[in-house]
């Protein structure tokens, strides 16, 4: 009888365990972060791959990407606001960038020339259909 029992516990922890591991297919960020907007989900690799980073960035200003400079090849904001890449730091002048990207974002940077490219972001209320931006009256 215990044996059984044991083997039922032991499936039931490894099940949760892989849960836990195993890396997003889309740039749904995991379950143990809060979605907020200004938030954005990174990967190293296309379609949501190799390292990815979830960071929260302020609204209406520049944010450089640090460690993440230079090597994003998926990248998506949460729903509520809508980011640009910036291809210099956030003290450069005239620095080129991308048209907007909404939530969900883009698996695969390359589509749009930006594969390992970009060094900032720069992220702003995206207040379109059913997102109100914060102050509007939802009704």
């Amino acid at each position: 009888m215990y044996p059984k029992l044991f083997n039922i516990i032991l499936l039931a922890l490894l099940s949760n365990l892989s849960a836990v591991t195993s890396l997003p297919a889309s740039p749904n960020v995991p379950s143990s972060f809060k979605r907020t907007i200004g938030g954005v989900y990174m990967c190293t690799d296309i379609n949501w791959g190799g390292p990815c980073q979830y960071i929260t960035v302020p609204i209406d200003a520049c944010h450089e990407l640090g460690s993440y400079a230079n090597i994003v090849s998926s990248f998506g904001p949460d729903l509520g606001a809508s980011c640009a890449l910036m291809v210099n730091n956030c003290d450069a002048d005239n620095s080129p960038f991308t048209d907007l990207i909404p939530y969900p974002g883009i698996a695969d940077l390359r589509t749009i020339g930006w594969n390992d490219v970009a060094t900032s972001i720069y992220c702003e209320y995206d207040c379109a259909g059913s997102n109100p931006c914060p102050g509007e009256w939802n009704g």
